[in-house]
């Protein structure tokens, strides 16, 4: 199942720390031609999301990396609020967590968020 809004406001946490997914309104199957819809909220959509492109589990993978992102170092790895901004700044650069801001957090967790941010879905 694709949920498709991954975000911070649709993440809690349980008693135990574990992590749950909340949400699942906008959510569909996963076939092997998901939707072309540009759902989602600005700032955490894929970029073959916010093209408008046939898209996977990996669109949720990318929402959850810019979380971490976000998690690392107290911001959003994109800084646009409209959709045409955002996916220039995507087509631009490859986010990535650099060397010296690995300092806080442990080189899993960096190298797992940065796994988590490619641009190609593939």
């Amino acid at each position: 199942m694709l949920h498709k809004d991954i975000k911070p406001k649709n993440i809690m946490f349980d008693s135990e720390r574990y992590m749950k997914i909340t949400d699942f309104g906008i959510s569909e199957d996963i076939c092997t031609q998901n939707s072309h819809q540009d759902i989602g909220t600005i700032g955490y959509i894929a970029p073959e999301v916010a093209k408008g492109q046939n898209h996977g589990p990996a669109a949720d993978f990318f929402a959850l990396g810019v979380i971490m992102y976000e998690f690392i170092l107290g911001e959003r790895p994109f800084k646009s609020c409209e959709r045409n901004d955002l996916i220039k700044e995507m087509e631009e650069r490859e986010i990535k967590i650099e060397d010296q801001d690995k300092a806080k957090f442990s080189k899993v967790s960096v190298s797992f968020a940065n796994k988590l941010l490619k641009n190609d879905p593939k």
